[in-house]
């Protein structure tokens, strides 16, 4: 079974190999005279190295595995060390491998490959990403012995076939693809291993040749399992891609989703992969966009659908974020960050009890996430309760040091405090973690203008630099420029943000407040009046903002 990694923070997909059918066996002799040697480091967790031959087991699972490999397509596998892991009793398959792709480092080897142990209801099963570097197989099952013929190193066969560019073949076809034994080779499987015999596993796929793309794709056309899962081709190029963004080549990364997408159109993942590129890049239409597509591909995907939820906040879209986080809640209630994502929005909402609730559940579900308690801090600062709020901003810095978001929320608090000098602290620090963030910027030019500092322009203006759409950065500077009497840049800016939102309580309060110094007592009002409907608390916000009449 292969794997394909959304970047949007969602889990790897990883299901157990079920299907067994019957066709024709497909063996074939090896044909190139050349044998190649694939080296890998093997990492062994502490649920398999529980047994007590436990080395012996897995050298010999894949001197196995490589002697069937290099009868058929000379290929051979060797170990250049076995190393141990840390994974956890109760961890999942894909939480196996993303741990030991994060802490076992691959240095010289071609490939990582772990063994692993646990529950696996007779049945062991292995995770791979196509085209990629990295396997874990449960190589022993806890409860039960393994059905007859399809133990470890059936596993470890099939999933070394997915690095290889290896696929489900269709499911009437019978192969180690589909739970067979370890050296039975659909005519397909054969073919596409041949062609990839020589594979760059360092370079990837990125540096694979269009001729063998093509003559990959020609075999995968001829007939695939159609069960819902991604092409391998495209999900690989796909996560070249967020991996080349993520190394500071967002450039190349999108060129890579671009091609992906241009496979396989009605694929969704690229497209999910890709606004959330755009997101962390700042273009949140972008990522709407994107996102938005991606959703219309695979409604059900709830990992699409978080994302979307999560633009949906920045961009002040609270009521459909709510409702795009309920569905994902409805799906799957385990989902931690549309949780998380649903306590911020009800927040922003000021259904704040809603809020406080999601936020505890979140906390309850994943007590070591900091972006729980971040989003809960944020409930309860909404809802006035600034102490509560201070301990889960604390709680979030402890579990994650480098968490801006945290230091800004908490800037705000002690802003709310009166605390000016500690607050503008905090939201340096914000600043210092994330500089790109136009929000962080935004804050500290929103706590400057309160305490009276000029200085606040210069954040406001970065802020806005950042993200020149921001209607919240532009009621900042407004707010900065009624302090310092600057009424009609004031009046601009607000009138900015109110094109963008005109639900802006914020802005028309400011708006108001402004109109009301030049002598537009009519317009004064009726701003005014019209902040209060949208926000009933919002006077009460501007008297400690300390604006002169």
């Amino acid at each position: 079974m292969h794997l394909s990694v959304p970047s949007l923070g969602a889990r790897l997909a990883v299901s157990t190999l079920l299907v067994i059918c019957l066709a024709v066996d497909h063996r074939a002799n090896a044909q190139p005279a050349d044998v190649r040697t694939i080296t890998m480091r093997v990492a062994a967790d502490e649920s398999y190295r529980a047994r007590t031959d436990w080395e012996a087991a897995l050298r010999n699972t894949v001197q196995v595995v490589s002697d069937i490999y290099e009868k058929h397509f000379q290929v051979r596998f060797v170990i250049l060390d076995i190393v141990p892991l840390t994974a956890g009793p109760d961890a999942s398959l894909d939480h196996r491998l993303a741990k030991m792709v994060a802490d076992v480092p691959i240095v010289e080897a071609d490939l990582l490959v772990g063994f692993s142990g646990g529950r696996c209801e007779g049945r062991p099963a292995g995770g791979a990403r196509p085209f990629d570097r990295f396997v874990m197989i449960m190589a022993t099952c806890h409860e039960t012995e393994p059905r007859k013929g399809y133990g470890p190193e059936s596993v470890l066969s099939h999933e070394l076939g997915h690095l290889l560019g290896a696929f489900h073949p269709s499911i009437s076809v019978e192969s180690v693809m589909h739970a067979a034994p370890p050296d039975l080779f659909d005519d397909q499987t054969i073919r596409v291993i041949r062609l990839m015999r020589n594979y760059d596993f360092r370079q990837g796929i990125m540096a694979l040749d269009e001729a063998t793309r093509r003559a990959w794709r020609a075999i995968y056309a001829e007939g695939h399992q159609r069960n819902n899962e991604v092409n391998p081709l495209v999900s690989a190029i796909a996560n070249a891609g967020v991996e080349l963004a993520r190394s500071g080549k967002p450039a190349e990364g999108e060129a890579a989703l671009r091609e992906a997408i241009k496979i396989d159109q009605l694929l969704a993942q690229p497209h999910a992969m890709l606004g959330t590129m755009y997101a962390r890049r700042g273009l949140l239409e972008d990522a709407l966009q994107e996102l938005r597509l991606a959703k219309s591909l695979d409604l059900n995907h709830v990992g699409t659908r978080t994302e979307l939820g999560l633009i949906l906040v920045e961009l002040g879209k609270d009521r459909e974020a709510v409702s795009e986080f309920e569905i994902v809640l409805r799906i799957d209630p385990q989902m931690v960050r549309a949780r998380v994502g649903l306590c911020t929005a009800l927040a922003r909402a000021d259904r704040l009890d809603e809020a406080i609730r999601q936020g505890t559940e979140a906390i309850r579900l994943a007590p070591e996430d900091a972006a729980a308690f971040n989003a809960r801090g944020f409930s309860h600062a909404r809802k006035g309760e600034l102490d509560r709020a201070l301990l889960d901003y604390d709680q979030a810095i402890r579990l994650s040091p480098s968490f801006a978001a945290a230091f800004s929320g908490r800037g705000i608090v002690y802003r709310r405090k009166g605390d000016f000098d500690r607050a503008i602290h905090e939201l340096d620090q914000a600043i210092r973690l994330q500089p790109t963030a136009w929000t962080w910027w935004n804050n500290r030019c929103f706590t400057r203008a309160i305490a009276g500092l000029e200085a606040a322009l210069v954040d406001c203006n970065e802020s806005l630099r950042l993200q020149p759409k921001s209607g919240f950065a532009l009621h900042s500077r407004g707010l900065t420029y009624l302090k310092l009497g600057h009424l009609d840049r004031a009046i601009a800016d607000y009138d900015a943000a109110l094109r963008i939102d005109r639900k802006h309580a914020h802005a028309l309060y400011g708006r108001g407040l402004a109109k009301g110094k030049k002598g537009d007592h009519t317009g004064a009002e009726a701003d005014l009046a019209a902040a209060q409907m949208i926000s009933p608390r919002i006077a009460e916000d501007y008297a400690g903002y300390a604006i002169d009449p």
